[in-house]
């Protein structure tokens, strides 16, 4: 059955490998541990292996497309406790193209802070509009 996504469409990626497929299926499950140690309880149950080769997946698709020169890793689920960074990354090396950007692209962990989307919406406003108007004029 196609899952239906936040954003209104379905069949998104959102929808089986994101903090809200691990939610669905965490609800689903008897449950004796919180939602927050998931990793550490249940890493290799079907469904999370499942949820991390989809990202992989994903995140293989989009540096083949783009080659980047290295992609950044963070967020709310691989904040969690025990969550298995290095088995997502050996599960996306799997899926890129040879002998580049496998060779290449590197993969950095996100600083883990409520205030990275802040940070970033400031560097960008800082980027776009203090250089201008801050400008030496002749």
């Amino acid at each position: 059955m196609t899952q239906h996504c936040a954003c209104g469409n379905s069949g998104c990626l959102e929808t089986n490998c994101s903090g809200m497929a691990l939610r669905r299926w965490y609800e689903q499950q008897p449950r004796n541990y919180p939602l927050s140690d998931l990793f550490v309880h249940a890493e290799n149950a079907p469904f999370v292996q499942s949820l991390l080769e989809n990202a992989a997946r994903a995140i293989a698709t989009s540096i083949n497309l783009f080659d980047p020169d290295a992609v950044i890793l963070g967020g709310g689920v691989m904040d969690m406790p025990a969550f298995p960074r290095e088995t997502l990354i050996a599960m996306t090396q799997k899926y890129l193209r040879r002998p580049l950007p496998y060779q290449v692209v590197r993969f950095i962990a996100a600083s883990s802070s409520d205030f990275n989307g802040a940070q970033g919406a400031a560097i960008l406003a800082h980027q776009r509009f203090l250089p201008q108007s801050c400008a030496k004029v002749p």
